[in-house]
């Protein structure tokens, strides 16, 4: 299997990197990042692509030429509800939706393999339901989500082969610090997950498949518990 890893020097990125370095399955890896990456320990060359982009709605025809013949990607690239917050509403559509749907745009031109598994590693909060009257100031953000998840789907409807799925993960931590952070997250109404958690239970689904659309954080946390 050849795997697209966007955003692959972020917190997810990188572990998701390293467990598809281990994998059996995973022959051939390409990461999309804002600075150039090196090939895992173990991962010969030949097998492994760093694109570098100048941000991730911007794809060069070479970028393109890397991505042919994948047969998965997730796409770990947006933002955190204070990192929404501190951009705007303008400039956080683009980080989130745009640049999504762009490279999801790049990927389809470039000849992918059939099937083509698109894992949109989403939130917990995001609402589809565009109509939903929320409260609080993270109504934005949450229907933002919503409407990329939405729109993924739309455009893997409108392509031949594309298979889509959203993940809702909550607060992504690692495993040491998991009380602390269940903690944390108690006071702001978030769910827990460890981050090897989620990663392989992402991995796991592009590999195989897709049994439903979105996936909740508890229902990663199960996954990776069973593989």
């Amino acid at each position: 299997m050849k795997l697209i890893i966007v955003g692959a020097t972020g917190f997810v990125g990188k572990e998701i990197l390293s467990q598809a370095s281990k994998h059996p399955k995973i022959t051939s890896i390409v990461t999309v990042s804002r600075s150039a990456i090196a090939a895992p320990e173990g991962v010969a060359a030949g097998k492994f692509e760093s694109v570098v982009v100048s941000d991730y709605d911007q794809y060069t025809e070479e970028a393109k030429k890397a991505f042919a013949g994948a047969n998965g990607c997730i796409w770990t690239v947006g933002l955190t509800p204070p990192k929404y917050m501190a951009l705007g509403p303008e400039e956080g559509k683009r980080v989130s939706y745009t640049a999504t749907l762009a490279g999801l745009q790049a990927i389809a031109d470039s000849s992918p393999a059939k099937p083509f598994r698109f894992c949109y590693m989403s939130g917990d909060a995001a609402v589809r339901d565009q109509s939903a009257k929320l409260e609080g100031e993270l109504a934005g953000f949450r229907l933002m989500r919503g409407d990329v998840e939405n729109d993924v789907l739309a455009f893997a409807a409108k392509h031949a082969g594309f298979e889509a799925a959203s993940v809702r993960p909550g607060l992504i931590t690692e495993r040491a610090k998991l009380e602390a952070s269940r903690e944390f997250a108690k006071g702001h109404g978030w769910p827990t997950i460890v981050l090897e958690d989620c990663v392989s239970a992402m991995l796991h689904m592009v590999v195989n498949g897709f049994e439903k659309d979105p996936v909740s954080n508890d229902e990663l946390t199960a996954l990776a518990g069973r593989i």
